[in-house]
């Protein structure tokens, strides 16, 4: 082999390793954003006969997410779900949300995307204005008692599970 050949080869090998690594590195990306889940459930408030449930939901990712499904008892529809939207920081948690003119329940779970959240000093920026969300929760309602949630949701293009178990309560995150 002349010089030429040689050197031709050996760019050939380097360009042929560079693009395994970026092929690895892609995958060990996509891997990782798939088994992300950006939706956290940090509070639970049931009603006594468990047949009313909230669910304080919170964006810990980087883009927004969008509600795509909510079922209960593993295949069953609520007989009612809304996702609530506080302008105020007051938890969309607990009593007395249909009084607080702060706090907005929307039927279409599609209508309003769940921003990321917003860390305390960019909460104290966002309060005072009350034209941005800064909570959310989900509210659901059955004649029979909920013992889970499973939310079907999108977040930077991916569709995830996010699956609650009432019974334990131990999906706080």
């Amino acid at each position: 082999m002349t010089k030429g050949k040689v050197e031709n080869v050996k760019a050939k090998k380097k360009i042929l390793i560079l693009f395994l690594i970026l092929l690895v590195l892609l995958l060990i990306v996509l891997i990782a954003l798939s088994n992300y889940q950006a939706l956290r459930i940090s509070g639970i408030t049931q009603s006594m006969d468990k047949q009313m449930v909230v669910l304080e939901l919170e964006n810990k990712g980087w883009s927004d997410i969008e509600l795509l499904h909510v079922t209960i008892n593993e295949t069953q529809i609520p007989d009612r779900s809304e996702l609530g939207v506080s302008y105020s920081s007051r938890l969309v948690i607990g009593s007395g949300l249909d009084e607080d003119p702060n706090i907005k329940f929307h039927a279409n779970l599609h209508e309003i995307k769940i921003t990321p959240s917003a860390n305390k000093d960019e909460r104290g920026l966002l309060s005072p204005s009350r034209n941005k969300p800064t909570d959310y929760g989900l509210r659901l309602s059955n004649t029979n008692k909920i013992n889970n949630v499973t939310i079907k949701y999108k977040h930077f293009g991916w569709v995830y599970d996010k699956q609650v178990d009432l019974e334990f309560g131990n999906t706080i995150d």
